[in-house]
């Protein structure tokens, strides 16, 4: 990289000759024009195999395991053995998000179905807890605070800060 050239045109014959060397028509535009490669090292330099080294009895033997080849690529790079690789069944995802839901669960599912048959949704559950600083009971068993109570606890906060200025104007 950073080789000067100011030759961006190439002709169909250094296109054939990048085809016969294996590199596409893409790569060599974008090694000339994005990288700034010079046309001959772009036309000739090998492009690079994602997964080099990879045995290929094994990447056969973990497909069919039902594993992917990018799986086992990941497994190899990440120390895994080939057999380990290849044997290993992929984890079930669903599974596993389910797992570590009960694994990082911070409240019970008895407290939040408490929560739920009292009319408190999980979000208000989790907002009375985290914003609010409520108990997490206090915040499963207080009922919702609906419509006209809201309405005059607003307007009792409002005159308890601000006096009766402007209550007459906005209609408090």
């Amino acid at each position: 990289m950073g080789e000067e050239t100011t030759d961006y045109y190439v002709t169909p014959e250094e296109y054939e000759i990048a085809k016969s060397n294996g590199i596409p028509y893409r790569t060599v535009n974008a090694r000339i024009r994005s990288s700034g490669w010079s046309k001959q090292r772009a036309i000739t330099e090998p492009v690079l195999i994602r997964d080099r080294g990879l045995d290929e009895n094994y990447v056969h033997k973990a497909e069919l395991n039902g594993i992917s080849r990018d799986v086992f690529a990941y497994r190899i790079k990440h120390g895994y053995s080939n057999e380990e690789a290849s044997t290993i069944p992929p984890r079930n995802n669903k599974k596993f998000m389910s797992e570590l839901g009960k694994k990082c669960r911070k409240y019970s599912k008895e407290l939040i179905k408490m929560a739920e048959s009292n009319g408190i949704s999980i979000r208000t559950f989790y907002r009375r807890i985290q914003k609010n600083k409520w108990d997490p009971i206090k915040a499963a068993t207080t009922p919702l605070i609906v419509g006209k109570e809201r309405a005059i606890m607003g307007k009792e906060a409002y005159r308890k800060i601000h006096g009766d200025e402007f209550g007459n104007i906005i209609g408090l």
